[in-house]
C-alpha cells in the first residue's frame, strides 16, 4: 500500500511540475527602446511581474490554455495577446504604441547638447565625444569643439558664453563633483579627472539648464556612467607617458570593474622640447573601482570610487625674483566616492537617490612658503518622478550639502590658519507638459538655503518649444541662477551675497536625413559678482556685467561615406566688472569669434579611423600695466589642427597616435607681469606659452575577452 501510495505521489508531482510554463519577453517601444517598469500580466488573474531594467521579464505559471497576456505602461496603449501555453518555454517581444506619440512631439533643446545613445534628438553621440582630436582624453578637451565655449588653453577648463571657469559645474549620476580637475600649476593646462570610458551619456547644458541644478552661473555639465557591461574582459593600455590595466568580472545581477592607471611625464620631456622649466614633470597614480548591481523591483545600485596621488614641480615664471622664476611644488591627493541608486515604484512614480563624497589635498611648496589646502565634501539627493499622465511629467526632490575648506600657511616656523563651513538645502520641481505633439513647455524653481550669511535664493525656470514641422523647431528658455562666492573668497570673509546670473535663450534647430543643424542666440546679465581690491580685501557684492552672442552648430552622418564632421562658430560680446577689475571691460578669457572644425573617417581597406580638428579663435584681451587703459592689449589669435589615428589589426588590439597643432602655430596666452616697475617705471613682462608646441601620443590598446570581438576604441580620442 505505501508503495502505491508513493508511486501515486510521484506521479502526481511530475504531472504537476510539467504543467508549468515559463513565458519570457522583453517590452519595447516602436523604435526599439526598451521600456522598464510596465506591468504584464494574465487577464483575470493575479500572476504578473514588472518589466526590469532592460525591459526584461519572466513569468513562470500552471495555466494552461490561451489565456489573454495584458501589457500596461503609463504613456501607452493597453497591450492584449493571446499565448498558448503548450511549451514548457514561450519568448515573446512586445511591441507598445504611445498613446499620445511623444516619438512625434517637439522636444525641448533651448541650451543643451546631448551625448546620448538612447535619446531621440542628440547632437552628438558618447563616441563624438571621445573620439575627437586634440581632446586627449578629455571629456572637457572634445567639449571645447562645441559653439558657446571658448578655448583658454593656459587653464584646460570650460568657459562657457561669457563665464569663467569657476562659472561651470559638474554632476555623475546626478551628484556634484566639487574638484572635477585636476591640481596644476598657473597657467599650464589642467585635465578633468575622470576616465571618458566610465560614460555612457553626457548633457552639456550652456544655458537655461533644469531646475534640478544649481550652483552654477553659466553652465552644468552632467556625466552618466554606463549601466551592465556585456561581458567580462580585460582592458590593457601601454602609452608613450604611462599604461592603464582594467578588469571587469560579470555575475547574474551585477558587475564590477577595477582599473589602476599610471602616468608619468619626466621620459616623454626628456625627448620633447618643452616650454616649461620642469624639476619634476606631472606623475600620477589612480585607482578605481566601479560595482553595478540590480535590485528589487526593477532597481539599479551603482557605486563609484576613485583614488588619486599626483605631484609635480617646476621652476615657474616669477619676474619679482632675481632669477626671474621661483620653484613651485605641488602634491595633491583626491579621492571621489558616489553612490546611486534608482528604481521604478508601480508604473507611475520612479525614485533615484544617491550621496557623494570628496576630500581633496594640496600641498603647495612656494620659495618662501607652504600652503596647504583642504577641502572636504558630503553630497546628498533625492528624485521623485511621477508619470500619471502621458502628456505631464512632474520631476520634484531635494538636495544637502555638508562642505568644510581650510587653508594652513605655514611661514618658517609660524602657521596661519582659516577655515570655513557650510550647510546648503535645497529644493527644486519641475513639471514638462505637451499641450501637442507641437507645443511642449517645462516649468520649475528651485529653492536653496545656505548657512553662510543665512541666504535664501528662490530661481524659476521656464523653456517651452514649438514644432514648426516634421524636421525643424523653435525652443525659447530663461532661468535665473545664483552661485556662491568662490572658497579663496569665503575664506577672507563670509560676508557676500550669492551672485546672480539671468538667462534668456532663443533656439532654432533642423534635424533631417542624417543633419543637424542648430542656431541659438542668448543674453545673459550679471549682477552681484564678486569685487575686491588686488590682495583679496574691500571684498563686496559690487559687480556686474553681460553677455551676448550667437552659437551655430552643424554636424553631417550622410554627405562623405564612412565620415561625419560637424562645424561649430561663435559669436560672443561681453564685460564685465568683477575681481579686481577697475572698470568694465571684456574678461581676459573671452574670444569674440571662434571656429571648429571637426572630421572623422572610418577607412575601411585599412582598418583605421582618422580624426582630425581645426580650431581657431580670435585674439584675447589682456592687462599691461604699463598702459593706462585696462585690458586693452591682445594675444595672438589661437590657432590649431590636431590628428589622430586608431588602427585595428585585430578586433582587439588597437595601435593610436596623437599630435596636437601639428602645423605647430605660435599660440599665445597673453603675458605676466612684474608686481613692481623698474626705476625706469617699467613694468617688467614674460609671454606665457603653452608647456609645449605640440604634444605627441602613442599607444597600444587590448581587450581580452571569451568573444574576442570587444575593443576599446570607444576610449580614444
Amino acid at each position: 500500500m505505501i508503495r502505491v501510495l508513493l508511486i501515486f505521489t510521484i506521479l502526481i508531482t511530475t504531472n504537476l511540475t510539467s504543467a508549468q510554463t515559463t513565458i519570457q519577453g522583453i517590452i519595447k517601444e516602436v523604435d526599439g527602446t526598451t521600456l522598464p517598469g510596465a506591468n504584464i500580466y494574465f487577464d483575470q488573474t493575479q500572476i504578473g511581474t514588472t518589466s526590469d531594467l532592460d525591459g526584461k521579464f519572466e513569468i513562470i505559471t500552471k495555466l494552461t490554455g490561451s489565456p489573454n497576456l495584458i501589457v500596461d505602461f503609463i504613456g501607452f496603449k493597453s497591450f492584449a495577446q493571446s499565448i498558448s501555453l503548450d511549451q514548457e518555454t514561450i519568448f515573446v517581444e512586445i511591441i507598445l504604441k504611445p498613446s499620445f506619440n511623444q516619438l512625434e512631439a517637439v522636444t525641448i533643446t533651448a541650451g543643451a547638447f546631448e551625448a546620448s545613445d538612447k535619446k531621440k534628438s542628440v547632437a552628438l553621440k558618447p563616441l563624438d565625444i571621445v573620439t575627437t582630436a586634440g581632446a586627449l582624453g578629455d571629456v572637457s578637451g572634445a567639449l571645447q569643439t562645441l559653439p558657446g565655449v571658448t578655448t583658454v588653453g593656459e587653464s584646460g577648463r570650460l568657459f562657457v558664453r561669457g563665464g569663467d571657469d569657476t562659472e561651470t559645474q559638474t554632476f555623475i549620476d546626478g551628484m556634484l563633483v566639487p574638484i572635477a580637475y585636476t591640481s596644476g600649476a598657473p597657467n599650464l593646462s589642467v585635465r578633468g579627472r575622470f576616465n571618458p570610458f566610465i560614460f555612457s551619456g553626457t548633457v552639456f547644458s550652456v544655458g537655461a539648464y533644469s531646475a534640478e541644478y544649481g550652483q552654477a552661473l553659466s553652465s552644468v555639465l552632467q556625466l552618466n556612467t554606463k549601466e551592465l557591461p556585456e561581458e567580462n574582459k580585460i582592458d590593457l593600455s601601454l602609452m608613450n607617458i604611462g599604461g592603464s590595466a582594467a578588469i571587469t568580472q560579470l555575475w547574474k545581477e551585477g558587475a564590477v570593474t577595477a582599473t589602476l592607471d599610471y602616468i608619468n611625464l619626466a621620459p616623454y620631456t626628456e625627448v620633447i622640447t618643452q616650454n616649461v622649466n620642469w624639476i619634476k614633470p606631472p606623475e600620477s597614480i589612480d585607482g578605481e573601482v566601479s560595482l553595478r548591481q540590480k535590485t528589487k523591483r526593477n532597481g539599479m545600485l551603482k557605486l563609484y570610487g576613485k583614488f588619486g596621488q599626483s605631484s609635480l614641480k617646476l621652476n615657474s615664471i616669477d619676474l619679482d625674483a632675481p632669477q626671474g622664476f621661483s620653484p613651485f611644488d605641488i602634491q595633491n591627493e583626491n579621492l571621489f566616492l558616489n553612490t546611486n541608486w534608482k528604481s521604478i515604484i508601480g508604473n507611475k512614480w520612479s525614485v533615484k537617490t544617491g550621496a557623494s563624497y570628496t576630500k581633496n589635498i594640496d600641498n603647495i611648496r612656494l620659495t618662501d612658503f607652504d600652503v596647504k589646502e583642504n577641502l572636504e565634501t558630503g553630497f546628498f539627493k533625492l528624485v521623485m518622478n511621477n508619470y500619471s499622465s502621458d502628456r505631464v511629467t512632474v520631476k520634484f526632490g531635494s538636495e544637502a550639502l555638508v562642505q568644510s575648506i581650510s587653508e594652513t600657511i605655514r611661514i618658517d616656523t609660524v602657521s596661519l590658519s582659516n577655515n570655513f563651513k557650510e550647510n546648503r538645502y535645497s529644493g527644486f520641481a519641475e513639471a514638462e507638459v505637451y499641450l501637442s505633439t507641437k507645443i511642449a513647455m517645462r516649468v520649475g524653481g528651485r529653492l536653496e538655503q545656505s548657512t553662510i550669511k543665512h541666504q535664501t535664493t528662490i530661481a524659476p525656470r521656464f523653456s517651452t518649444a514649438y514644432k514648426l514641422n516634421d524636421n525643424s523647431q523653435l525652443s525659447i528658455a530663461y532661468g535665473q541662477f545664483y552661485q556662491q562666492a568662490s572658497k579663496n573668497i569665503l575664506l577672507k570673509t563670509r560676508e557676500v551675497s550669492e551672485q546672480r546670473a539671468d538667462h534668456y535663450i532663443l533656439n532654432y534647430q533642423v534635424n533631417k536625413k542624417k543633419r543637424l543643424f542648430r542656431a541659438e542666440t542668448y543674453y545673459k546679465n550679471y549682477a552681484r559678482l564678486i569685487t575686491y581690491n588686488s590682495n583679496l580685501s574691500a571684498v563686496a557684492n559690487d559687480g556686474n556685467g553681460y553677455a551676448y552672442g550667437l552659437d551655430v552648430f552643424y554636424k553631417d552622418l550622410r554627405t562623405i561615406e564612412n565620415a561625419q564632421f560637424w562645424i561649430s562658430y561663435s559669436y560672443l560680446n561681453t564685460k564685465r566688472k568683477y575681481q579686481d577689475y577697475p572698470v568694465q571691460a571684456i574678461p581676459s578669457f573671452a574670444s569674440k569669434h571662434s571656429i571648429s572644425v571637426v572630421y572623422k573617417h572610418w577607412m575601411n581597406n585599412w582598418n583605421s579611423l582618422i580624426s582630425c580638428t581645426a580650431k581657431y579663435s580670435t585674439p584675447r584681451t589682456y592687462d599691461d600695466p604699463n598702459r593706462m587703459m585696462f585690458n586693452d592689449r591682445y594675444t595672438k589669435p589661437y590657432r590649431s589642427l590636431d590628428f589622430s589615428w586608431s588602427y585595428l589589426p585585430k578586433q582587439h588590439i588597437i595601435f593610436y597616435g596623437a599630435v596636437t597643432n601639428v602645423l605647430g602655430f605660435n599660440n599665445q596666452f597673453g603675458f605676466q607681469f612684474s608686481s613692481q616697475a623698474d626705476g625706469n617705471g617699467v613694468y617688467a613682462q614674460q609671454e606665457i606659452l603653452p608647456s609645449a608646441k605640440r604634444f605627441f601620443f602613442v599607444g597600444c590598446f587590448l581587450t581580452f575577452t571569451k568573444k574576442g570581438g570587444a575593443n576599446q576604441l570607444d576610449t580614444l580620442n
